[in-house]
């Protein structure tokens, strides 16, 4: 489980959604507590994935009760965490992974916790991958750094 930050003050990001193509780790999006992220084809979405096998509005993550949760917004294709089709709200705990369109996210509360990670070629893959936007907020700090970089 990943817990989400009850400290008020600073927003600060309490899970980041890493975002896998042509067989690496590609970028990163900050979960910030009382943000959902909606993930879909549609620009209007905070991580936008262009392909057609995507629905404009495909599946949110999502913060309740101090938890992280995501949740099929009635997409055509469905959607997978941890290789099982999405069926109603899960919750989400450290090294999910979420496929959409052929796109992998891996869910996790540390950055570092993914490196040296590989990515599992039964559950993606580069051929079918698409192009993400990642659409970062002006609050997103994890965001702002890495865009300097």
């Amino acid at each position: 489980m990943i817990e989400v930050p009850m400290e008020s003050g600073e927003i600060t990001a309490s899970a980041y959604l890493v975002v896998a193509s042509a067989g690496s780790w590609c970028d990163i999006h900050s979960l910030v507590p009382g943000s959902p992220v909606v993930i879909g084809r549609g620009g209007e979405n905070q991580v936008v994935l262009h392909s057609n096998r995507c629905s404009r509005r495909h599946c949110e993550i999502f913060s309740e009760n101090g938890e992280w949760f995501i949740r099929d917004l009635k997409s055509r294709n469905g959607t997978r965490l941890n290789g099982r089709p999405l069926k109603r709200v899960e919750p989400l705990n450290p090294g999910d992974r979420i496929e959409i369109a052929g796109t992998v996210f891996l869910l996790t509360s540390s950055i570092c916790e993914i490196e040296g990670e590989s990515l599992d070629s039964s559950i993606h893959d580069p051929d079918t991958a698409t192009a993400v936007d990642i659409i970062h907020h002006p609050n997103d700090k994890a965001s702002e750094s890495n865009e300097n970089k």
